[in-house]
């Protein structure tokens, strides 16, 4: 059998993220192997446990998931992204392509970059 997908999920709303962290862990091919609320934390979760993926809100204290990817790409940290957001937005799609993610999910739709 194959490794679990190692994922940290980042999102400021405790209960949102809870809830995503439940959802996921039903699927036995996923392990969450960190939580993180602001994106300062994220960066440092990544950094030290180097997940496969990493879900990350585009909007967070200290710092926003851009942020947090563009700190990644000059570490050469090579962990996949999926940005969630609830914006509805051009800007944030935008940035995220510009960056190369994996996905983005918002309350309507979720967009893979293949």
């Amino acid at each position: 059998m194959d490794a679990p997908t190692r994922i940290v999920i980042a999102d400021d709303h405790p209960i949102f993220r809870e809830g995503l962290v439940r959802t996921i862990e039903r699927d036995r091919t996923f392990s969450i192997i960190g939580q993180a609320g602001d994106g300062a934390e994220a960066l440092k979760l990544i950094a030290d446990f180097r997940p496969d993926l990493a879900v990350l809100d585009v909007s967070m204290p200290v710092m926003d998931g851009i942020a947090v990817v563009r700190k990644l790409q000059e570490q050469a940290l090579a962990t996949e992204i999926v940005f969630l957001t609830m914006y509805r937005d051009p800007q944030y799609f935008n940035a995220a392509l510009d960056l190369g993610f994996a996905g983005t999910c918002s309350r309507t739709a979720c967009r893979v970059n293949c």
